[in-house]
């Protein structure tokens, strides 16, 4: 089985799971992908996700022989023992769940008992994937069971199989891992240090700029600054700078905007992995600088690299390495450009991490602000919905940041009474 992503004739980007011949596996998968999760909003890269947790639920299905639509028209689903099975299975990599025997490394040689342990648990480490990938194959499990059930029954089953199949379904969501409050935040950031110290964000800045003798790259350095400077000037996500259009930024010198717009099936985008913007429409506001750098980069820079002006996305590639020059730059580029510059500062550095940075900048910014006033800002600026919680989970390290201050001065305050009391 294959991922395979196409475009359809209207132009909307769908994804199916296929055989070596590009033939879809089987009637009931395709029908739930494009009816459940294709026809459902969702970006192209969740339906993807969504369809490799179909993927790896039907390969430990083919894997451990069930016949799951055989079960299913019989009304006995899974066992309790096979969910237990799938439910481990789904905590590693599928290259450690479906193999053969003989590729597995044997340590029978090994008689140090210690050693042997130590190789074992490193070697469970490295097979395991994340909890989110592990839940997600789970939740994929329980609602793929549960359509099939509603398709081939019509909805009408037999008690037992209703019990069956609620016995089933219970079982893979009460077996899910549990994530703490604040892994489901984002373990990244552990909210008592910011996501970027402000002299390794300056770093970045400074070694970004063409003239710096430690900047990274031997081409396209200009277009790299401006991708950096616009995500920190911004905090617009990567897939939004990746749509970014010439036409999207006003040039009059008045506004100093760049205009974020969604454009799902866009017709003028030849990527393959079509960059989507997740957030509503919004505009934004740029350094008039910044805006004259850009002018200059495409009037300099950008118009004499061959195939530029068959499209207007403001960033391209400038490289011919894979008969690409010219092209929408890929947002694969953009992560490149970021694991560069990680490695060049020695601090792991990212789009959504200047995302992130943006906002404690923010912050700091709209201190003088009500709480209520410098939210409106923050939501307007980020183009999310007015109910959103997004700005709480943005602002946790400023937030932290405060009540530690406010703790210090009650505990200043305590230890000053205990000293007069003395």
């Amino acid at each position: 089985m294959r991922i395979l992503k196409y475009t359809a004739s209207t132009e909307n980007q769908l994804v199916a799971l296929v055989d070596d011949r590009s033939i879809p596996v089987d009637g009931y998968s395709s029908y739930y992908i494009t009816s459940e999760l294709c026809l459902d909003n969702h970006s192209i890269n969740t339906m993807v996700k969504h369809v490799y947790e179909l993927k790896f639920f039907l390969e430990w299905l083919q894997y451990i022989q069930i016949d799951i639509i055989d079960r299913v028209e019989r009304g006995i689903f899974l066992s309790d023992s096979e969910v237990y099975t799938f439910v481990d299975a789904a905590k590693l990599k599928r290259s450690e769940n479906f193999q053969d025997k003989d590729n597995v490394v044997s340590i029978d040689g090994i008689t140090d008992k210690y050693v042997s342990n130590e190789i074992m648990a490193t070697a469970a480490a490295k097979q395991r994937v994340d909890t989110k990938t592990t839940n997600g194959r789970v939740t994929m499990a329980a609602c793929y069971i549960e359509f099939l059930s509603l398709e081939i029954h019509t909805g009408i089953m037999p008690d037992m199989a209703v019990e069956a199949l609620n016995r089933t379904r219970v079982r893979l969501q009460n077996n899910k891992l549990r994530v703490s409050a604040h892994a489901a935040a984002g373990k990244k950031y552990d909210g008592f240090n910011s996501v970027l110290a402000d002299e390794s964000f300056q770093l970045l800045l400074n070694i970004i700029q063409p003239q710096s003798p430690k900047n990274p790259f031997k081409h396209s350095q200009i277009r790299n600054r401006l991708i950096v400077e616009i995500l920190a000037d911004t905090g617009i996500r990567r897939g939004a700078l990746s749509k970014l259009k010439i036409s999207d930024i006003d040039f009059t010198k008045s506004a100093n905007r760049l205009y974020i717009r969604r454009s799902p099936e866009d017709p003028s985008d030849s990527r393959l992995h079509k960059p989507q913007q997740k957030t509503a429409e919004h505009s934004t506001y740029i350094n008039p600088v910044l805006v004259g750098d850009i002018e200059s980069y495409i009037n300099n820079v950008r118009s004499y690299i061959p195939g530029a002006l068959s499209h207007e996305f403001l960033f391209i590639t400038e490289m011919d390495t894979k008969g690409t020059i010219g092209s929408p730059l890929s947002i694969y580029s953009i992560d490149y450009i970021f694991s560069t510059l990680s490695r060049a500062i020695g601090v792991r550095v990212s789009s959504h991490i200047l995302r992130h940075k943006w906002n404690e900048v923010f912050t700091d910014k709209t201190a003088h602000l009500t709480d209520s006033e410098a939210r409106k800002r923050r939501i307007d600026s980020m183009g999310w919905s007015k109910t959103s919680a997004m700005p709480e989970r943005y602002n946790h390290f400023k937030d932290l940041q405060k009540a530690y201050s406010t703790q210090q001065d009650i505990q200043r305050e305590i230890l000053a009474r205990r000293e007069r009391d003395e």
